[in-house]
Protein backbone atom coordinates (compact mmCIF):
# COMPACT_ATOMS: atom_id res chain seq x y z
CA UNK A 1 0.00 0.00 0.00
CA UNK A 2 2.82 2.24 0.55
CA UNK A 3 6.43 2.19 -0.10
CA UNK A 4 10.06 3.15 1.07
CA UNK A 5 9.85 6.00 -1.07
CA UNK A 6 6.50 7.10 0.35
CA UNK A 7 7.72 7.47 3.75
CA UNK A 8 11.61 8.96 2.56
CA UNK A 9 9.42 11.42 0.53
CA UNK A 10 7.17 12.36 3.17
CA UNK A 11 9.88 12.69 5.85
CA UNK A 12 12.63 14.44 3.78
CA UNK A 13 15.83 14.75 3.51
CA UNK A 14 16.78 14.94 7.00
CA UNK A 15 15.54 11.43 7.06
CA UNK A 16 17.57 9.44 4.16
CA UNK A 17 20.30 8.20 6.11
CA UNK A 18 17.60 6.03 7.56
CA UNK A 19 18.05 2.38 6.13
CA UNK A 20 15.28 0.25 3.86
CA UNK A 21 15.46 -2.17 5.73
CA UNK A 22 14.23 -0.39 8.58
CA UNK A 23 11.09 1.55 7.19
CA UNK A 24 10.49 -2.04 5.54
CA UNK A 25 9.93 -3.31 8.90
CA UNK A 26 7.59 -0.74 10.01
CA UNK A 27 5.86 -0.70 7.17
CA UNK A 28 5.34 -4.62 6.89
CA UNK A 29 4.33 -4.23 11.19
CA UNK A 30 1.85 -1.46 10.74
CA UNK A 31 0.18 -3.02 7.65
CA UNK A 32 -0.32 -6.53 9.35
CA UNK A 33 -1.75 -4.04 12.39
CA UNK A 34 -3.75 -1.84 10.58
CA UNK A 35 -5.30 -5.47 8.30
CA UNK A 36 -6.29 -6.42 11.79
CA UNK A 37 -7.80 -2.98 12.46
CA UNK A 38 -10.21 -3.35 9.89
CA UNK A 39 -10.68 -7.12 8.94
CA UNK A 40 -9.40 -7.02 5.53
CA UNK A 41 -6.32 -9.56 4.96
CA UNK A 42 -5.64 -8.02 1.27
CA UNK A 43 -5.51 -3.99 1.79
CA UNK A 44 -6.05 -3.90 -2.09
CA UNK A 45 -9.20 -4.95 -1.92
CA UNK A 46 -10.59 -2.45 1.01
CA UNK A 47 -12.42 0.26 0.18
CA UNK A 48 -11.13 3.52 0.52
CA UNK A 49 -7.61 3.38 -0.09
CA UNK A 50 -6.65 6.60 0.38
CA UNK A 51 -7.49 7.01 3.84
CA UNK A 52 -5.98 3.63 4.48
CA UNK A 53 -2.63 4.59 3.00
CA UNK A 54 -2.89 8.55 5.06
CA UNK A 55 -3.20 6.30 8.20
CA UNK A 56 -0.39 4.07 7.19
CA UNK A 57 2.10 6.64 6.30
CA UNK A 58 1.67 8.72 9.05
CA UNK A 59 1.98 6.16 11.54
CA UNK A 60 5.11 4.91 10.10
CA UNK A 61 6.16 8.47 10.04
CA UNK A 62 5.49 8.45 13.41
CA UNK A 63 7.53 4.84 13.97
CA UNK A 64 10.60 6.32 12.27
CA UNK A 65 10.76 9.81 13.82
CA UNK A 66 10.39 7.94 17.26
CA UNK A 67 12.94 5.42 16.18
CA UNK A 68 15.22 8.56 14.94
CA UNK A 69 14.88 10.59 18.61
CA UNK A 70 15.50 7.06 20.81
CA UNK A 71 18.39 5.55 18.80
CA UNK A 72 16.85 2.42 18.41
CA UNK A 73 18.97 0.31 16.84
CA UNK A 74 16.28 -2.36 16.25
CA UNK A 75 12.90 -1.68 14.07
CA UNK A 76 11.62 -4.64 16.16
CA UNK A 77 10.67 -2.36 19.35
CA UNK A 78 6.83 -0.49 18.52
CA UNK A 79 6.57 0.65 22.13
CA UNK A 80 8.92 3.99 22.96
CA UNK A 81 8.79 6.16 25.82
CA UNK A 82 7.07 8.92 25.37
CA UNK A 83 7.59 10.20 28.89
CA UNK A 84 11.04 10.87 28.08
CA UNK A 85 10.57 12.81 24.58
CA UNK A 86 7.96 14.94 26.65
CA UNK A 87 10.44 15.94 29.48
CA UNK A 88 13.56 16.55 27.06
CA UNK A 89 14.33 20.07 26.95
CA UNK A 90 15.69 19.71 23.35
CA UNK A 91 14.05 22.39 21.13
CA UNK A 92 15.09 19.93 17.67
CA UNK A 93 13.11 17.06 19.98
CA UNK A 94 10.26 19.39 21.10
CA UNK A 95 9.76 19.93 17.50
CA UNK A 96 9.91 16.09 16.10
CA UNK A 97 7.52 15.48 19.33
CA UNK A 98 4.39 18.79 17.80
CA UNK A 99 5.03 16.61 14.54
CA UNK A 100 4.70 13.34 15.54
CA UNK A 101 1.59 14.37 17.82
CA UNK A 102 0.03 16.44 14.37
CA UNK A 103 0.31 13.33 12.06
CA UNK A 104 -1.24 11.14 15.21
CA UNK A 105 -3.70 13.39 14.56
CA UNK A 106 -3.86 13.15 10.59
CA UNK A 107 -3.79 9.12 11.25
CA UNK A 108 -6.75 8.79 13.86
CA UNK A 109 -8.92 11.00 11.74
CA UNK A 110 -8.14 9.25 8.45
CA UNK A 111 -8.79 6.01 10.12
CA UNK A 112 -12.11 7.21 11.80
CA UNK A 113 -13.50 8.50 8.44
CA UNK A 114 -12.73 5.10 6.89
CA UNK A 115 -14.82 3.32 9.51
CA UNK A 116 -17.63 5.86 9.07
CA UNK A 117 -17.82 5.52 5.33
CA UNK A 118 -17.72 2.09 5.62
CA UNK A 119 -19.43 0.96 9.06
CA UNK A 120 -21.62 4.22 9.38
CA UNK A 121 -20.23 4.64 12.98
CA UNK A 122 -16.19 6.09 14.49
CA UNK A 123 -13.25 3.49 15.34
CA UNK A 124 -12.69 5.61 18.27
CA UNK A 125 -13.83 7.96 20.52
CA UNK A 126 -13.32 11.72 20.03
Amino acid sequence: MITIDDIRNELGDAYSNVPDAIIQNFIDKRENELKELIQYDDLSKAPYPYLLKKWLLNIVCIDILKWDMLGKDSADSLNYSIGDLKENKDLNIKLKFEWIQMLKEDAEKALNDWFTLVTGYRAVAP
